[in-house]
């Protein structure tokens, strides 16, 4: 018998639950099949094969226009112009999902987009919008944004323009300027749609003449605006300008690279400008006064610094709080560029993200502990998964250098690192300067180091440190990747999990091994842990990994599948590959699989 939950519970379920099981959960009673069936048409994606399906109107049994009613986000993908010729058939489908509220629409043609020519009136209840099409330039865009105007709840627009070269098309290189957007484009937008929220548009700035800074002090603000994302490609102090009377009430900016094959520096930015743009910044009587979240690079492609939007910020007295600074060259003018941006900053910053897209770039984890001194989260990423190298405790491509320890403890609560090449004594360092860190992340780190090689053996010293969360997944140890943890607490954290039979001693070893579960249809990567005597044969073959690990090699890797994962009868075949030892005062919660790490 099915339980009688209230419909707010089974809202949950079903919004986390597999779609491939939400049509057999309607099936369990009354009382659950509208709430399962509205989760799985909740979003309905159509393509060019389904396309006809849904517009024939002799098909009784036609599911999709049965449950039309329940779709809230419709996503239409590559259906081209001759899939939907009539403009017939548009009406149609508006009048099939007059309903929805998102909408994402990815035009593949060359034609112009043919949903964007088309009355938008039907769909009154739309508030979210993201178009993917081919780079149109300035009077098609307005064109655009005329017809969007007949949308009277839209708050939320993406407008993603593919580049040129993705259809092959060429062209000359004064066809680049068509593909910009000027600022007054940017108002025609505005006024057409006057309750965005949300913006995110990737065409490419076009530079603003000196002419036009007096008519941008006049213009209206769009009040409504808290979040933004451009595109970087051309940026200056006068777009700056332009954004920070725009957007008053902004909280949120991101800068983004565009699709272009080869951004140009068509402007080289002058260093004898940096004063000028200082100044026409500072006459602004507020500067992103709400401003609480920044994504930018050390610099824009046409040279511009972004170490002048920090300045002004502190300038102003506005105190993000979480700034991502992402690096694209390396050397020490790089560092210099990005120290230069968070610097101004150092003392509101409390979330830290950066990413970088080039090999062998150092940075010492020390200087973010010893000059941001109220930071929470630090995380290092890489975009463009490549080969790199992180010497001397690193993290995300920079190095992490342990320096002499100071007394005072530091805030920084979670750290996030990945695809990165590290060294194992940043950990011991982290461990005793940050006496507050609760939550750790490790995915895509390569640890390289002969006593590895000799060992196979990694470990990771915390000694000081008492986390809730440790989260360890795709660790690779010089040339293999891990598959065996053991986890080493001096603290317990929670008596009732000390099962005699899965650990031992005081010391509360625990030993999990990552596996392929070949018990469902999906085949997941799972953990388990081995019992006491597994945990002891493996402690023995450690001790002697060099002359088993190349005996067991002889044999290869029976039964590998699914990116070099095993099941768990061949537990063993794994420990040639190594194991990482984490010591630690405590963990409370500690995942290996990738689908569970949150």
């Amino acid at each position: 018998m099915a339980l009688n939950l209230p419909n707010e519970i089974l809202s949950k379920i079903a919004g986390i639950a597999d779609k491939n099981d939400l049509l057999n959960y309607a099936q369990v009673c009354k009382q659950w099949k509208e709430v399962f069936l509205d989760a799985y048409w909740h979003t309905t994606k159509l393509k060019p094969n389904t396309m006809e399906y849904i517009y024939n109107e002799t098909e009784h049994d036609n599911i999709c226009l049965k449950n039309a009613h329940r779709v809230w986000k419709l996503i239409i993908k590559y259906v081209k112009v001759n899939d939907i010729e009539e403009t017939e058939c548009v009406s149609r489908l508006q009048t099939i999902f007059s309903g929805i509220k998102h909408l994402e629409y990815t035009e593949d043609t060359l034609e112009y987009a043919y949903l964007c020519l088309n009355d938008w009136s039907p769909w009154t209840l739309l508030s979210h919008l993201k178009i993917t099409c081919l780079y149109q330039d300035a009077e098609q865009l307005t064109w655009l944004f005329e017809g969007l105007s007949k949308l009277p709840s839209l708050t939320h627009l993406t407008l993603n323009s593919k580049p040129l070269y993705t259809y092959d098309i060429e062209y000359d290189d004064d066809d680049e300027e068509d593909e910009s957007v000027p600022w007054l484009v940017i108002e025609s937008m505005h006024n057409f749609i006057p309750k965005l929220e949300y913006l995110d548009s990737n065409p490419a700035f076009r530079p603003i003449p000196n002419d036009d800074i007096e008519k941008i002090r006049h213009i209206t603000p769009a009040h409504t605006i808290t979040s933004i994302g451009y595109n970087y490609d051309f940026l200056d102090a006068s777009w700056i300008f332009y954004l920070a009377l725009k957007y008053p009430n902004l909280c949120s900016i991101v800068f983004f690279d565009s699709d272009k094959k080869n951004a140009k520096d068509s402007i080289v930015y002058s260093r004898n400008r940096h004063q000028e743009d200082i100044q026409l910044l500072a006459t602004l009587d507020q500067f992103f006064p709400c401003l609480t979240s920044v994504n930018t690079l050390t610099g824009s492609h046409n040279g511009w610094p972004f170490s002048i939007f920090y300045d002004t910020l502190r300038n102003f007295g506005v105190n993000p709080e979480s700034v991502t600074v992402n690096i694209l060259k390396g050397g020490e003018q790089s560092i210099y560029s990005h120290n230069r941006c968070l610097l101004p900053i150092s003392e509101s910053l409390k979330i830290s993200k950066q990413s970088l897209d080039f090999p062998r770039f150092k940075m010492p984890i020390s200087n973010y502990i010893s000059s941001y001194p109220n930071l929470f989260e630090l995380h290092y990423y890489r975009q463009m998964p490549s080969t790199t190298s992180i010497e001397n405790t690193s993290a995300q491509n920079m190095s992490l250098e342990s320096p002499i320890v100071p007394n005072r403890s530091h805030t920084l609560k979670r750290l996030d690192i990945s695809h990165s090449k590290a060294n194992a004594h940043v950990f011991k360092y982290l461990s005793s300067r940050c006496k507050n860190l609760l939550w750790i992340k490790l995915n895509f780190v390569t640890f390289d180091g002969l006593r590895l090689k000799k060992t196979g053996q990694l470990v990771l010293e915390m000694p000081f440190t008492q986390l809730k969360t440790l989260v360890l997944y795709n660790i690779k140890l010089s040339y293999d990747f891990v598959r065996h943890f053991c986890i080493k607490q001096t603290d317990s954290t929670d008596d009732d999990q000390l099962d005699p039979d899965h650990y031992q001693g005081a010391e509360h070893l625990s030993w999990s091994h990552t596996h392929l579960d070949k018990t469902n249809p999906n085949s997941n990567i799972s953990s388990w842990q081995p019992w006491k005597h597994d945990v002891k044969y493996a402690q023995r073959y450690y001790r002697s990994f060099t002359h088993r690990k190349g005996y067991e090699k002889n044999y290869g890797n029976v039964g590998q599948y699914r990116k070099g994962y095993l099941q768990k009868r061949f537990w063993k075949r794994d420990l040639q590959r190594g194991v990482v030892l984490f010591h630690s005062r405590s963990v409370k919660n500690f995942y290996f699989c990738a689908n569970k790490a949150t």
